[in-house]
């Protein structure tokens, strides 16, 4: 190679690398919200020309409470969350009006389903609809002055339009068909709305045409197996039509070509994004948000079309998928919020207790100081299971949640576990020696329930998000009026472990053929109202949940708080029942691995081991 050539060449590369540095170097400082203050977004740096989301307000739903609010968040400046509505049990699918002085919303409550709307500075909370079916999934008309929406009106979900100035009863019916049809986007010009409609076991795009009642078949979902279309968006020009290719939850976002008349798709699909679990056009459609899950909780990476590198990215609470961007700024009146996991551990501890995490030190009378503050185990009141203790904090909450559940199920779910504490010596080749069961903090719920006639009253739908795979449980509500729970979106899961069909093995089972139909309680959304969250299906040798019952794990729930394993055993034994159990010379014995002791928060240097 010639010396310019090389030259040339070591310019270019130099080039690239600073180009690279531009795009990711903010990226590095970040942290995530909890447990400190606000989220935070690393700035790009100054730029003559302003990010495409600059000034733009997202709105997203997370815990509150005992329930969810609606939070607005600025990406581009570091700012705390503010509340634009709260009060709710449940919230879903905000979405801004195209002039940006309202939001759309649907929210429970008082055990209903229904469309609410909110002024962008918080005023004028509004329910919308009051009808005893479930209504969600609101989206705006170009003009503002209509919503598509998704409604079990007719005994299935289904895609209506109601006109806001004529009122709820003007409502019309837009899909068909008998399969669900969710999620609506209405198209930049007026003239199309467009849906996910559920077809011969999977979820296809199809479209209604406003002026005529024409319905069409627009995208689908291939050959690829649990593949289902979702979640359709016009970006703002109407130019083009974007969707996520949903697997069990995640999987890429794409878009093609738009044309409005006579309403089809053209031209090659473009990638946005290889893994999403939501995504949102921004106003001026320069840029997309990409929503990803992962066991830390939801982020989002704000993008230009057509990068794959990420300009800012800003770490959100726990919560649904849903969000929606305004250029309206963020009101300095509405009120801020603490961080929701920090409220709900200081509720938990007793009055006075402090929310620091324990330290355990000796005293001459071989107990640990300080611990007469801390929780201790007590007994679960009426629970049939084998270890019928809990962490003293906690088990207030499994009392009201056990009653959530109750109330909308009409059953005592939680009157009978599979398991929940085991003492600190407990081994098992089923389940890790460190299991959180041995702190109080985790619970199996029963790994069945069935109904009159060999009902089958639950439904466990598979989602894989952040790469692990988890299971949403699904209860019968008692009322089927909707009154209580929701209706279904996903078919739910047949296992394979232990069946001796090595095709199924591989995969771990098979999704269902159809949406079971009715209203059902989202038992895993309660548990985490209240603190208790899923843990992953185990992949790991003997344990495989594709071949192992056991390692499934769809029924194990547990509550960490942010502590290690050592600090939340701390709260429930004293420091001498833990040298006890757990010195290294015992634990040598039972063949436990002493590498993970520090991970796990043991102090440096735990009794007999330098």
């Amino acid at each position: 190679m010639t010396r310019p050539r090389a030259a040339i060449l070591l310019l270019g590369i130099l080039a690239l690398l600073a180009a690279i540095r531009v795009i990711r170097g903010p990226l590095g400082g970040l942290r995530t919200l909890l447990p400190g203050p606000v989220a935070e977004v690393a700035l790009p740096p100054p730029s003559p020309t302003p990010w495409p989301w600059a000034g733009s307000t997202v709105a997203i739903v997370a815990p509150d409470d005992d329930g969810q609010a609606l939070l607005l968040l600025d990406p581009s400046t570091r700012g705390p969350l503010r509340t634009l509505a709260a009060g709710f049990e449940e919230i879903a699918a905000p979405a801004w009006s195209p002039d940006g002085r309202e939001l759309a919303f649907a929210a429970r409550r008082d055990g209903n389903w229904d469309l609410y709307l909110v002024h962008g500075d918080g005023s004028e909370l509004r329910r919308l609809t009051a009808h005893a079916a479930f209504d969600g999934w609101p989206a705006w008309s170009p003009d503002s002055g209509s919503l598509a929406f998704v409604s079990h009106r007719d005994g299935v979900q289904a895609v209506y339009r109601i006109d806001l100035a004529a009122g709820e009863g003007g409502a019309a019916r837009l899909s068909g068909g008998d399969g669900p049809a969710i999620e609506p986007a209405w198209s930049p010009d007026g003239r199309w709305v467009a849906y996910a409609a559920w077809s011969d076991g999977a979820y296809r795009l199809e479209a209604t045409r406003l002026d005529g009642g024409e319905r069409r078949v627009l995208a689908e979902p291939g050959d690829g197996p649990d593949r289902d279309l979702r979640a359709p968006a016009w970006s703002p020009d109407g130019g083009r039509l974007a969707w996520l290719e949903q697997r069990h939850g995640e999987g890429p976002v794409v878009s093609r070509r738009w044309t409005s008349d006579p309403g089809a798709l053209t031209g090659t699909t473009t990638t946005h994004a290889a893994q999403a679990a939501g995504f949102a056009w921004f106003p001026g459609g320069q840029a997309l948000a990409i929503l990803s899950v992962g066991r830390s909780g939801r982020q989002l990476a704000l993008r230009p079309v057509g990068a794959f590198s990420s300009a800012a990215t800003v770490d959100l609470p726990a919560g649904p998928a849903g969000l929606s961007w305004s250029r309206a700024a963020l009101s300095p009146a509405l009120p801020e919020r603490l961080p929701p996991e920090r409220a709900r551990l200081e509720r938990s501890l007793p009055e006075g207790a402090s929310t620091a995490l324990p330290t355990v030190r000796e005293t001459a009378d071989g107990t640990a100081a300080g611990m007469a503050a801390q929780p201790g185990l007590v007994t679960l009141p009426d629970v049939a299971v084998p270890g019928d203790r809990i962490n003293a904090a906690l088990a207030e909450d499994f009392a009201a949640l056990r009653s959530d559940v109750r109330a909308g199920t009409g059953r005592d779910f939680l009157g009978t576990l599979a398991d929940a504490w085991r003492p600190l010596s407990f081994k098992s080749s089923g389940s890790a020696f460190f299991s959180w069961h041995k702190t109080g903090r985790a619970f199996d719920t029963q790994m069945e329930l069935w109904g009159p006639g060999r009902r089958r009253d639950m439904v466990l739908v598979r989602e894989d998000l952040g790469g692990w795979t988890q299971w949403r449980m699904f209860l019968r509500a008692e009322a089927q009026d909707g009154s209580a729970g929701r209706p279904l979106t996903d078919p739910g899961w047949a296992f394979s472990a232990g069946s001796g069909d090595e095709a199924l093995m591989a995969t771990g089972g098979k999704r269902g053929d159809s949406v079971p139909g009715g209203y059902w309680v989202d038992f895993s959304a309660l548990a985490a109202r209240r603190g208790w969250q899923r843990i992953p299906s185990s992949v790991r040798g003997d344990l495989d949940w594709r071949r192992s019952w056991t390692g499934i794990e769809y029924w194990h729930y547990e509550r960490r708080d942010g502590l290690r394993w050592f600090e939340a055993a701390s709260q429930v034994y004293t420091n001498a029942e833990l040298v006890e159990a757990l010195n290294p010379d015992r634990l040598r014995g039972l063949d436990v691995p002493l590498n993970r002791l520090v991970r796990l928060g043991f102090p440096a240097g735990w009794p007999g081991e330098g």
